[in-house]
């Protein structure tokens, strides 16, 4: 009987062993895995606009601009280079808890020609999905019959992550701290890179898809037929597109008719408004800038075009709200990066609520005067610290839920070098000269 009660607690104590460790071993990725995971939390029937696909879906449809201006409740769910088989077992999946008054199918995995894709598009595709019958059909579609199990058995792939381990893995939400239970699937990038505007206005001849995407591309609209939602298939904009691609969607757009869908192709310039020198990020996402000029547009097409109530001041939607309010903030913080001139820079400051602002000054001093090598802290607009920093001296504080560390170099190792630590990693852009740390306090992350 001991020998029983030992073995029943060391099974116990493995069982919790390794479902500690898988849960900071899963794969965590931002599409895919946790937008379905997110798709799970939200209230019954609650989502008006089911947008699907690629990320050429998530980062073009923002559900925080279309509550902004029409009060639509949207949600995002895609992942990398997603095929339309995935698509289409992703709104199986989504139509178990959701009854969606609009179906946006992104249209980018209609091009997809190999039957498989990659494991980690595999992995953001599938993983985050509950096991079901759905699932194993998913995976079935999504890897050849000996490829199969690796898929139902998770740490046969993630074993080997050992050595990426990182503080994010410990984190709440799957790793990701600052996309909070609100978030709507829409992923946030501010950067730009200019491109020159494509012209596919010419190609006029459809090319047919491969028969894989065709089948699951029919699959996707016919159920939709089905639970008669509305269908509407959309071709985001990106720099590189190529004639193949708009051959074919003008099939994509053909077959969508087959069906009574309609068809919004903005790769030929409906309605975007897009200046491809500045909405951009890289070869094929809009930046964040684009996107909020894009669908501002598409709510106006939206509101005008089917039956969407707006669900702003009900009490069941205040998650689309507050994914509005952490939107505008990101928005904020990107004017921050994009502000070059200081006087421009310190008006933005003055007028920002929630912030703490670190400023350090960096330079050679003397025995008479160290006032160059100073730091200076103010939180939501007041001053909390203000101190000189003498040669080998520190500064500590917490900021939000990082720490912070200001030192100066000691006399003859740089002397008057000031370093900015932030979770100990470097901060300080320029040397011999000013610095600013601006730290957002409301989603507690650096700008």
């Amino acid at each position: 009987m001991k020998n029983a009660f030992r073995f029943i607690a060391f099974a116990l104590v493995l069982a919790l062993v390794l479902g500690l460790s898988s849960q900071v071993l899963r794969f965590k990725y931002e599409e895919g895995i946790y937008g379905m995971e997110l798709l799970y939390r939200q209230p019954k029937n609650s989502i008006d606009v089911l947008v699907l696909g690629s990320s050429h879906a998530y980062y073009t449809v923002n559900p925080a601009v279309l509550w902004q201006e029409k009060g639509i409740a949207a949600y995002v769910l895609g992942s990398a280079n997603q095929p339309l088989w995935n698509t289409y077992y992703n709104l199986v999946e989504a139509l178990k808890t959701q009854t969606p008054k609009l179906l946006v199918v992104e249209a980018y995995g209609t091009r997809v020609v190999a039957e498989y894709r990659p494991d980690p598009e595999v992995v953001k595709a599938v993983f985050g999905m509950r096991i079901s019958q759905n699932k194993l059909d998913d995976l079935r579609a999504s890897a050849p019959a000996d490829r199969q199990l690796d898929f139902l058995m998770p740490p046969v792939l993630y074993h080997a992550r050992y050595a990426d381990i990182t503080q994010k893995d410990f984190s709440k939400n799957l790793g990701f701290p600052e996309l909070d239970e609100n978030w709507k699937g829409f992923l946030f990038d501010d950067r730009v890179k200019p491109f020159q505007a494509p012209d596919v206005s010419e190609v006029s001849e459809p090319e047919p898809l491969v028969p894989k995407a065709d089948e699951y591309y029919r699959k996707i609209l016919e159920l939709a037929s089905e639970r008669e939602i509305p269908v509407l298939v959309m071709v985001a904009p990106y720099p590189t597109i190529e004639e193949q691609h708009a051959r074919v969607f003008l099939e994509a757009e053909s077959i969508a008719g087959e069906y009574g869908a309609d068809f919004l192709d903005f790769s030929r310039g409906d309605e975007s408004e897009i200046d491809y020198e500045t909405d951009f990020f890289d070869i094929h996402h809009l930046n964040a800038q684009g996107s909020d000029k894009l669908c501002a547009n598409l709510a106006e097409y939206l509101a005008d075009s089917y039956d969407l109530p707006d669900r702003r001041g009900d009490a069941v939607y205040v998650s689309w709200e507050k994914n509005a309010e952490r939107h505008a903030r990101l928005t904020q913080n990107a004017a921050f990066r994009h502000t070059g001139d200081l006087a421009d820079y310190r008006a933005l400051l003055d007028d920002a609520e929630g912030y703490a602002v670190l400023a350090t000054g960096d330079g050679e001093a003397d025995e008479e005067n160290d006032a160059r090598r100073f730091v200076r802290l103010t939180e939501n607009g007041q001053l909390t610290r203000e101190l000189a920093l003498p040669d080998g001296g520190a500064f500590h504080a917490a900021l939000g839920s990082g720490d912070l560390a200001v030192t100066c170099a000691p006399s003859g190792e740089e002397s008057g070098a000031v370093s900015v630590l932030l979770n100990r990693r470097e901060q300080r852009k320029v040397s011999q000269g000013l610095n600013f740390l601006v730290y957002d306090l409301r989603l507690d992350v650096p700008v």
